[in-house]
């Protein structure tokens, strides 16, 4: 029987996405199991990594009759059938509450149907029965599995709780293969094979699991790839004939890596077994001897992290700054955000030595009309040496790593999205990695009013946060917090000579080498045009003198080292219509490439702010009055 299949084609999840194959895996893992816990424990997740290695001959009859078609695909991994030795990676949860659902529905469910766990994770692909709100939601995350084997392969075992639905509570056991279409002996297959119980309905042949207390593969499935699970509920998930490259150690660091936030606040405890079968207990109590474990360039900062996420949690609310409600759409140069108050609140405690904790209101709702509510996520921050550390997004917990966000001097900060509105509405802008909220993602795009908006918000809340404690400084506060909010700038270098001509380019092409005369760098704007950094992008204001009505053009690109910026600009950079632009005090009359034109109605309040650019490339942004 073919699997049901919804392609998410270039969303579709890929380990190049995130730094290793370790890192995959245990994402991929550690947040189905986070998602799955078990309403009437009290006790955290736990998660067990196994890298093991067993004689072939005692796991053959799991592989019988695979290899066939394996050749077919790849010859090299079809040679695998004559190693003497297996080596396997087992992934297991423990209070959680294994695969629900009927194990014999094979088609789709009626989203009025109780949520069908077994169903979506055996049978579908590129769907879930997840919402935004759960750590992993494309229910095609599970395909890490077959990636990191080299036969493209894995066996599932789950026990069941007793409100499991129909199917009993097992223990069940079934085992897929994803390959290619292809033919053994002049007979033609579709990518997936099954170790499981055939079931003949009709025309078709049906999957089912074996087991159900009746003994048999279940129980030697456990034994042959040295499971821990006894009739415990949960899940445990083997991989067969793993990469080299996949580690204990490579797991334990990718867990305090991903999911050390979630451990210091006690949702989750990890043991990772190598292939001695020792083991590695990562938990609350054990967690910072585990990370002093780390390369040195990630053990210090993280250190720091996890004593401000601590912090946070543990933070009362009588010690927290709340800024205030948005009204209409959101902007950081919104009015009533931060008041003189707030902001004296943060210069102080900052200025003092002390962490701050920042509380952003955040109003979350469907077009749909089926959620509309206000949120909130939380901005940690503390002083620290390092001269400048990116901020950490967390997401319940997950890293959500590639998340640009300006570097800020002196001051380390973590964002905490724990709230379900907002955990949903930026879950849902995810792709299958979970490593970054794009709007463009298909369960996000036009489901949420300003949805696009808030995502650039909350990207830019620890800078924007810490400009505008800034801006709203009272004059009798100016020398406080001087290291954070020093509003004096050196002044710039003077420009580099332009370097000598080429003698073997008297044309001045362009090409990536540089040859044509660089760009000069952007007007001191007239004294009535100013241009400034922001996260992930840039900010325009203008003198409170200059006439309404008048026109800016803008012109922006990322800068290069030698040669024309703007010249250089090809659309695969950005193109001005895809990113977020706000402006206030005027309207934005046109933009189209890397061009835009807009009309500045109030110089006084104008600000326009454009946001989505690559964090880690420079931008040259030239910005004129024109008519």
């Amino acid at each position: 029987m073919e699997k049901h299949r919804d392609p998410i084609q270039g969303e579709f999840f890929t380990t190049e996405s995130i730094d290793s194959v370790a890192d995959s895996v245990v994402r991929e893992s550690v947040q189905n199991s986070l998602d799955a816990k078990a309403s009437d424990s009290s006790e955290p997740i736990e998660v067990r990594f196994t890298i093991g290695n067993v004689p072939s001959t005692q796991v053959a009859m799991f592989l019988e009759g695979l290899w066939p078609h394996v050749a077919a695909c790849d010859k090299v991994a079809g040679a695998l059938e004559k190693d003497s030795m297996v080596r396997f990676l087992a992934v297991e949860d423990f209070f959680t509450t294994g695969l629900r659902g009927d194990p014999a529905e094979m088609y789709d469910v009626d989203e009025a149907d109780p949520p069908n766990e077994f169903y979506f994770f055996v049978r579908a692909e590129g769907r879930s029965s997840k919402s935004g709100a759960d750590r992993g939601n494309w229910g095609v995350g599970k395909y890490t599995y077959p990636m990191v084997s080299q036969v493209n392969a894995f066996f599932a075992l789950t026990c069941r709780g007793p409100e499991c639905g129909p199917g009993g509570q097992g223990p069940l056991a079934i085992g897929q293969a994803v390959l290619k279409n292809h033919s053994v002996a002049g007979t033609h297959y579709q990518p997936d094979g099954w170790l499981a119980s055939i079931t003949r309905i009709g025309d078709d042949d049906f999957p089912l699991p074996f087991g159900n207390g009746s003994g048999g593969t279940p129980e030697q499935l456990a034994e042959a790839f040295l499971l821990t699970r006894e009739e415990e509920p949960g899940l445990s998930v083997v991989v067969p004939f793993i990469d080299e490259e996949l580690t204990a150690e490579e797991i334990v660091e990718s867990v305090v890596r991903n999911y050390g936030i979630a451990i210091a606040w006690g949702l989750l405890s990890v043991v990772v077994f190598d292939e001695t079968r020792d083991a590695t207990h990562i938990d609350e109590t054990e967690l910072d001897a585990v990370v002093e474990g780390l390369p040195r360039a990630e053990r210090d900062q993280f250190h720091a992290d996890l004593e401000l996420a601590r912090w946070g949690e543990a933070c009362p609310d009588e010690d927290r700054v709340d800024l205030g409600r948005l009204e209409g759409r959101p902007s950081w140069g919104a009015e009533g955000l931060m008041d003189e108050e707030v902001g004296r609140s943060i210069r102080e405690g900052l200025a003092a030595g002390d962490k701050v904790c920042v509380r952003v209101p955040v109003h979350v709702e469907e077009k749909s009309g089926e959620l509309d509510e206000w949120s909130y996520f939380d901005v940690l921050f503390a002083p620290t040496d390092d001269s400048k550390a990116p901020p950490a997004f967390y997401r319940e917990g997950l890293r959500i790593s590639e998340v640009g966000s300006s570097k800020i001097s002196g001051i380390r900060a973590i964002v905490v999205i724990g709230d379900p509105p907002l955990a949903r509405m930026l879950g849902d802008a995810e792709g299958p990695a979970h490593v970054n909220w794009k709007p463009s993602t298909r369960r996000f795009k036009d489901k949420y009013a300003d949805g696009k908006r808030w995502i650039g918000f909350v990207k830019q809340a620890p800078h924007e946060i810490l400009r505008l404690a800034r801006s709203v400084q009272e004059d009798e506060d100016r020398d406080l917090a001087k290291d954070f909010f020093s509003t004096a700038e050196p002044p710039p270098p003077p420009p580099p000579p332009p370097p000598p001509p080429d003698p073997e380019d008297p044309q001045g092409e362009e090409d990536d080498q540089g040859g044509e005369e660089p760009e000069p760098d952007p007007p001191e704007s007239e004294e009535s045009v100013r241009v400034d950094d922001i996260a992930g992008g840039f900010s325009v204001r203008v003198d409170s003198s200059l006439s309404r009505g008048s026109m800016l053009h803008i012109s922006v690109a990322y800068d290069v080292r030698r040669g024309s910026a703007l010249k250089k600009w090809r659309s695969w950079d950005f193109k001005l219509e895809d990113l977020e632009v706000d402006i206030n005090g005027g309207r934005l009359i046109r933009r189209s490439g890397n061009e835009m034109r807009v009309r500045v109605d109030d110089p006084v309040t104008f600000k326009c702010h454009v946001c989505g650019f690559d964090p880690n490339r420079d931008l040259y942004v030239k910005a004129e009055v024109g008519s």
